[in-house]
């Protein structure tokens, strides 16, 4: 239209220009932010995962401790019952002893004269 300022169309290509480097350059801060962010969210992953690999090993070590204690114990076990055999072996040989007559060679007790 007639009524325009000469230069008129280059001055709001200048201001459109301003406004889409300004768009420009308020997405490259937004895109840095959001970078820092998934940075930062990374490296809190990577720390939560050494952390799950530390209790892993931890967890692995406990399960073999467990593993050798239960070895232990049914080491025990079968001791235990080695030991009760032996001693109902052992009373049943003394009950045997005690229910035998003496020999008449041998006296328990002398004669009191």
């Amino acid at each position: 239209p007639a009524n325009h300022v000469a230069g008129w169309p280059a001055a709001e290509a200048e201001a459109n220009h301003s406004a889409q480097f300004a768009a420009m350059h308020f997405d490259n801060a937004a895109l840095l932010q959001y970078l820092n962010q998934l940075q930062n969210g990374m490296t809190a992953m990577v720390q939560e995962i050494n952390l799950l690999k530390a209790a892993k090993g931890e967890g692995d070590q406990l399960k073999r401790r467990v593993e050798a204690l239960e070895a232990d114990n049914d080491h025990l076990r079968q001791l235990n019952e080695h030991l009760q055999l032996s001693v109902a072996a052992l009373h049943a040989d003394m009950q045997a002893l005690l229910a035998r007559p003496p020999h008449p060679a041998i006296p328990l007790s002398r004669p009191h004269t």
